[in-house]
């Protein structure tokens, strides 16, 4: 539970008990009050002055909630407080340096009425402030509250606008006109209560006020146009839009007036942009932007635009090009900013209708504030915040006055300890596994089917633990850091059997990181089937594949060389047959010759002699010149028979008169074996077709 925001000094008698009092690292002395419902005090012996912290009427429900037996301080310099049965109250120092100023009923030292319509500082050591109700003045020495001009009616239920002139006259800007209020005499006058007046402001909706280095008041509207009042001459100027000329006004809806350190005149209007106002040429200047909203220049001299749209631009002046742009993506609480103000250090403090927002101009980074960051409010109006002799700033909200000195909104500068909190398996953080794993584990051992596995993690800072941030990174799994932003846990899934080892880093809400990651290590056994026996198995089997593999392609590779050894041999055959061949037709002709030569006179023995074995001889001499004939056409046949040019000449004959013919030459030869050598046959004549050369061979070799 949360404290209230301080209270008022307190100086009665407190009753302590033991432990009960504390001194923290500032020096200060925190004392927990046992009775009396006191609640905590705080001691600064530097100033002698004591605070009171109550705990809330919304949190306290009981009469004893506010009676402290014990206080501590952790290492994120958060006051913890002990209770009497009611548990514990957390203060966090840098969310106590919110002040907030607003009405209260019961307060006569309070506002006049919540509704704060503009801030003023008075270099007397005040801050004028416009309510609803009254023009109020707030002391910053004794934090009193004073009302003024609580009985003029034109100031009822009217948004008015402030400013302060060099004279300490306060110039109040209302839809009745302008009024000048002297707060030394406490008297006012009214200015445009005649609608013939000179100084015509009767109904114009006052929305800014400017005083100028030249004393001139500038006054802009809400529909009217801008105004600029010479004081001393009493002379009122009218500037509008003009669609016929293009140095005129852009917008006659007046949203913001600012004067740079050159003297220079921004006006930014409600739709139309931004105007430069040139004093020599009496005429305006457009630059491209739309709804304007506070405008302001920064310590560098850089022109910051806040466009209601789009957020924060830096502007090049010269050319009126957007340098810069920071949006909500940026780290903006809201893209819409109301208020802009400069603090001694240089960072400018955004107002927005959803938190407040510090922006370095040095580093261009944003620190955004809340409601628990110690805001009362967390709706800016867009008014003109202020700022008093001492650096602390006024900012406007839908429910009062917030103040702060922004030299005491520190930074926390203490990382959160890490602590990994639970790892859990397929990603079911509630579900009972067997892990034993405890926040002090090193290393865990899993099976191959526990591969899918979530680490939570939580880092110890008590501020706002919410607004932690984390990174993580498994080690041979991620390349780099993951950015996780506040999510509190990693999951990984369907990881791979080995070694891994999980990271864990958080940082603080103000950035602030513990680079001493927690880690736990993470063991994946691999499966039975990779396993080093598996893979020794799996290489026997590849190496036994390999050799028959290797046998079988050295028979192929044998059997292969046979084929083509046979195939080659075959080849030489052939050739050797075609030699013969060739050497036997060659020495066939070559017997043709010697043939022919016998058989002319064999054949002319037997027709012209007269002797009968004569005759007989040389009828033998010619028919077997005849047979050698033949079988040297046989061997001349063979050669055509390999070329593929032998044909069948078929004719009708006496199969009969053939045979007989072939036998009868054979006769000699079985007389002379004692053979006998017998023809039969039932008919005389048979008539068969057939190739005669070719059946002669075939019965002379029978």
């Amino acid at each position: 539970i949360d404290f209230s925001i301080p209270g008022n000094f307190y100086s009665d008698s407190p009753c302590f008990t033991h432990g009960s009092v504390m001194e923290d690292e500032d020096g200060l002395i925190w004392a927990g009050f046992v009775w009396g419902e006191k609640g905590v005090f705080c001691v600064d012996p530097n100033t002698d002055r004591i605070y009171q912290y109550k705990l809330n009427k919304r949190a306290a429900k009981h009469t004893y909630d506010n009676m402290i037996f014990t206080v501590f301080k952790d290492r994120s310099n958060i006051i913890w407080a002990g209770t009497l049965g009611r548990g514990l109250w957390r203060l966090d120092k840098r969310k106590c340096n919110f002040y907030f100023l607003k009405h209260d009923p019961s307060d006569p030292n309070s506002l006049s009425n919540s509704y704060v319509h503009d801030v003023v500082y008075d270099p007397r050591g005040y801050m004028w402030i416009s309510t609803q109700s009254a023009l109020d003045r707030y002391d910053l020495k004794s934090g009193q509250v004073s009302h003024f001009l609580q009985d003029i009616k034109y100031l009822k239920e009217n948004r008015y606008k402030t400013v302060i002139d060099q004279m300490g006259n306060l110039w109040i800007g209302c839809e009745c006109g302008l009024l000048k209020f002297n707060p030394d005499k406490n008297t006012y006058h009214l200015f445009c209560n005649n609608p013939n007046d000179s100084l015509n402001l009767v109904k114009k909706s006052i929305f800014r006020m400017l005083f100028d280095h030249q004393g001139t008041l500038w006054i802009g509207t809400m529909a009217s146009g801008l105004f600029s009042y010479d004081i001393k001459r009493n002379k009122l100027i009218l500037y509008q839009h003009n669609p016929n000329d293009s140095s005129s006004l852009s917008e006659d809806n007046i949203r913001s007036l600012y004067e740079d350190r050159s003297g220079t005149l921004w006006v930014g209007t409600n739709m139309n942009g931004l105007n430069r106002f040139n004093r020599k040429k009496n005429n305006f200047t457009h630059y491209g932007l739309k709804c304007i909203s506070p405008i302001i220049e920064d310590y560098i001299g850089n022109l910051w635009i806040a466009e209601y749209f789009t957020g924060l631009n830096l502007l090049d002046r010269n050319t009126g090009k957007v340098l810069e742009n920071y949006n909500s993506s940026n780290g903006l609480p809201f893209t819409e900013i109301t208020q802009i103000l400069e603090d001694n250090n240089g960072n400018l403090w955004l107002g927005t209708y959803k938190g407040m927002s510090r922006f370095n101009i040095k580093k261009r980074t944003f620190k955004n504030y809340f409601k628990e960051d110690g805001l009362p409010d967390e709706s800016f109006l867009a008014y003109h915040p202020a700022k008093d002799s001492e650096g602390r700033i006024y900012l406007i909200t839908s429910e009062g006055l917030l103040i702060f000195q922004p030299d005491d909104i520190k930074d926390d500068s203490i990382p959160p300890q890490i602590v990994l909190s639970n790892v859990s398996l397929f990603n079911k953080p509630n579900e009972k596994k067997s892990l034993n794993f405890t926040p002090e584990s090193k290393e865990l051992i899993l099976p191959y089917n526990q591969n899918d596995l979530r680490f939570d993690y939580v880092g110890l800072q008590y501020s706002e633990p919410f607004n932690n941030k984390y990174k993580y990174k498994l080690e041979n799994f991620d390349n780099d850091w993951i950015d996780a932003g506040t999510q509190r846990n990693a999951t990984y899934t369907n990881l791979d059997p080995g070694e891994y080892v999980f990271k864990v880093m958080a940082s603080n809400s103000d950035g602030v990181w513990n680079y001493n990651p927690a880690s736990i290590k993470i063991i994946i056994n691999s499966p039975w089937w990779l396993t080093n026996w598996a893979y020794l198995f799996y290489i026997f089997i590849i190496l036994l594949i390999t050799y028959i593999t290797w046998q079988v392609q050295l028979s192929r590779i044998g059997l292969k060389h046979e084929i083509e050894m046979s195939k080659f041999e075959g080849q030489k055959l052939q050739e050797v047959d075609r030699i013969k061949t060739r050497f036997f037709t060659n020495i066939s002709h070559e017997f043709r010759t010697p043939l022919t030569l016998i058989q002319g006179p064999a054949k002319h023995i037997f027709e012209e002699s007269k002797e009968t074995k004569s005759t007989d001889s040389a009828k033998i001499i010619y028919r077997n010149a005849l047979k050698l004939n033949r079988l040297v056409n046989q061997l001349l046949d063979l050669s055509k028979l390999e070329a593929g040019k032998m044909s069948i000449r078929a004719s009708e004959t006496n199969v009969i008169d053939f045979v007989k013919y072939i036998v009868l030459s054979f006769t000699p030869l079985a007389e002379k074996k004692r053979i006998t050598l017998n023809l039969n046959y039932d008919n005389d004549n048979i008539l068969v077709f057939f190739d005669k050369d070719k059946m002669n061979k075939i019965l002379n070799n029978v």
